[in-house]
């Protein structure tokens, strides 16, 4: 045996050894393979019946579903006089592969089919297939291992509302399958009138408490709090005109309450509205008709950034599109926002919704758009009741007594920080991992290390923290989505706002990774994962309990602890999400600044990791002022080295003791190894 192999048997054999011996004995009775005509393998369970007669295979079926994960329901049941035994009284299990008994009848000859089944299956392998970039989607593939995370399947689940298919959020993580979906969907959507016309839910407008992360906002960003914006310039495909244009951001702003958002105050407390629809327009276009084509560019930036400065939170101007329109076709659509009013989700629903709306327009049909989600005041105003649960209470406790990191930032060389922190002065340094690393290093490590992404990336963090600083412990805001904070409760996979957690981690540096060893590697993540898994409601616990708690003390407390210096922000996939048909592109023409200059900075270092067709990139944003491009350039080669160096410890890792991943070879491994732990 070599080593892999024997690293995989012993991984396996500690495994093994935590199953009763019941357990073992009803393991090896469904170890089984069957490939009969040639067929795909599939797991084969063999009853001994009892007194009792057996029971109908369907009945056996939703027995153990509600029992075992659908990969260790057996494909088929067969049904014996007896298990075949070796002359020491073990069960035979070379035999049994060999023995022929009565078949249980089954509704389907195929009981783990890969191909759909049904129209509703078929929608949604499309849609797996174009959010996760995929070619080869089964309906029992699970989402996770194919490469999806949290934030690809609200994606998902907003493609599916559009298809008219009801998938409840808590029901995507039960069994990530698209045969346990399809078989658990709502059904479909009820339809829209001809016309498109739709009355605006009430629950939609009129005041409503801050979520969280607005009042994080308020407090980090204390002045040009107005011009913080997200924006995106959009190339058209279509021939538009300016009053199909002006209908679409019509529509578009009628169907989304939160781009009608404003904030009010009043004595000294910000509330925010949400006002009706009414006639005034967000939309701005401008002719470029008179200016030569060399120009268009430049007065694009010059427009743009007009627009960027000019929104105020307090006067309803939180979301605006001009339409540029110039000779010979050339057309543009730049759509900005406040970021108080939407979040990268937000932006994949806002695109994909103009997408849907210029080629409906174009194609002279009504404008509609698919049934809303849930509102976003009926999300603020469900955070503030989340707050008041006893468990948010007690989770405060949990954030109070989180350690203080005094570390000390290598600085701009001179020892000091220099000037204040202030976006002009803003920076940034960029790694870049290729496809193939990865793919080895958010997917199969992952499932290896049964960790998240954000796990994984978190360790490699702390360890190039620790090369970088000398510090064994790193304290951290993390951001979250933050659209999973209330569960089934509220369906917001197509609303629109600023649903983002925010909160602080304190990771610890294991001893035995210090020295750099890839042997700890594995530890290193495990343990990173706890301490993101003993999180209060996944990080979201803090943002409840310091800003919107009854509790006053308790948010005074957590009020009272100083800000990290350091943000990390997983994005995910960040492909953005324009339907497959879609005529429009994104571009990367400047078209204005989104912040203003002169704006604080609310971390010293800000760390975004996103995936770009399939390589993940890290941005490290950081002030001139106050750090040496070189020392951040240093940071920046040891979380690639650390990132590298948890890769190779992933192709050492056993993979999880999974039935569906094993193959022949590896089920008669775990049939030696039961049948010596029962010896022994």
């Amino acid at each position: 045996m070599n080593d892999d192999r024997g690293n995989r048997a012993q991984a396996l054999r500690r495994r093994v050894e935590l199953l009763s011996a019941p357990q073992r004995q009803a393991l090896a009775e469904a170890l089984s393979r069957d490939g009969r005509s040639g067929g795909p393998e599939r797991l084969v369970g063999f009853i001994v019946p009892a007194d009792a007669p057996v029971p109908p295979d369907d009945a056996l079926r939703a027995f153990l579903a509600e029992r075992l994960p659908d990969y260790m329901i057996p494909a088929r049941f067969v049904a014996l006089e007896q298990l075949p035994r070796t002359a020491a009284g073990k069960l035979d299990r070379r035999a049994l592969a060999d023995t022929r008994g009565t078949e249980l009848a089954s509704a389907s000859a195929d009981r783990a089919p890969r191909e759909p089944r049904t129209e509703i299956e078929a929608k949604l392998v499309a849609i797996w297939k174009d959010v996760l970039k995929v070619d080869d989607v089964g309906i029992d593939d699970d989402f996770f291992e194919l490469g999806g995370d949290s934030l690809l399947s609200i994606r998902v689940i907003g493609r599916a509302g559009r298809e008219g298919i009801r998938i409840a959020p808590e029901r995507f993580f039960e069994r990530p399958t698209i045969a346990h979906m399809a078989a658990s969907v709502a059904g479909a959507v009820p339809s829209r009138s001809a016309s498109g016309a739709r009355a605006v839910d009430a629950d939609a407008m009129g005041e409503a408490p801050l979520m969280p992360i607005q009042h994080w906002f308020l407090d980090a960003i204390t002045h040009h709090r107005d011009w913080w914006n997200q924006s995106y310039l959009l190339e058209l495909g279509h021939t538009v005109d300016v009053v199909q244009m002006r209908a679409v951001v019509m529509e578009l702003v009628r169907h989304h309450d939160a781009l009608r958002l404003r904030l009010v105050r009043h004595d000294g407390q910000w509330r925010q509205l949400f006002a009706p629809p009414d006639e005034s327009s967000p939309f701005r276009a401008v002719s470029l008709r008179d200016v030569p084509p060399e120009q268009y560019g430049a007065r694009v930036i010059q427009e743009g950034e007009h627009e960027q400065a000019t929104l105020r939170i307090e006067e309803g101007r939180l979301f605006r599109c001009v339409f540029f329109h110039g000779a010979a076709g050339w057309q543009r659509i730049l759509l900005l926002g406040h970021h108080i009013v939407l979040d990268g989700v937000s932006w994949n629903v806002i695109l994909e919704d103009v997408a849907t709306l210029v080629a409906q327009s174009v194609a002279g049909q009504p404008l509609q758009l698919p049934e809303r989600t849930a509102s976003a005041r009926s999300w603020a105003i469900g955070l503030a009741a989340r707050a008041t649960a006893p468990d948010i209470a007690t989770s405060a406790a949990h954030w109070a007594v989180m350690p203080v990191d005094d570390t000390l930032l290598p600085t701009n060389g001179s020892g000091t920080a220099v000037g204040a922190n202030i976006n002009r002065d803003a920076d940034v340094v960029s790694i870049t991992l290729g496809t193939e690393e990865s793919r080895l290093l958010l997917q199969d490590a992952t499932r290896r290390l049964e960790a998240s992404a954000q796990a994984l990336l978190l360790a490699g963090l702390l360890l190039a923290w620790h090369r970088w600083t000398g510090a064994h412990a790193l304290r951290l805001d993390v951001e979250g989505h933050g659209r999973d904070v209330l569960g089934d409760a509220l369906d917001v996979s197509r609303t629109v706002g600023w649903f983002t957690t925010v909160f602080p981690v304190s990771l610890a540096l294991p001893p035995d990774t210090r020295n750099g060893a890839e042997s700890a590697a594995g530890n290193l993540v495990r343990g990173v994962a706890a301490t993101l898994d003993a999180l209060p409601l996944r990080g979201a616990g803090h943002g409840l309990a310091r800003y919107l708690a009854p509790d006053e003390s308790a948010r005074a407390t957590l009020a009272a602890q100083p800000r990290p210096p350091v943000l990390f922000n997983y994005l995910g996939a960040h492909d953005l999400a324009l339907p497959p048909a879609s005529r429009l592109r994104v571009t990367d023409e400047p078209h204005g600044r989104p912040r203003s200059p002169d704006a604080p900075r609310a971390y010293l270092i800000e760390l975004n990791a996103r995936i770009e067709r399939g390589a993940l990139i890290v941005a490290i944003e950081y002030s001139h002022r106050m750090h040496a491009r070189e020392s951040v350039e240093q940071l920046a080669t040891h979380f690639r080295d650390a990132l590298g160096t948890i890769a190779r410890a992933t192709l050492a890792a056993p993979v999880p003791f999974s039935l569906a991943a094993l193959d022949a070879a590896a089920l008669a491994t775990v049939a030696d190894l039961l049948s010596e732990l029962d010896d022994a």
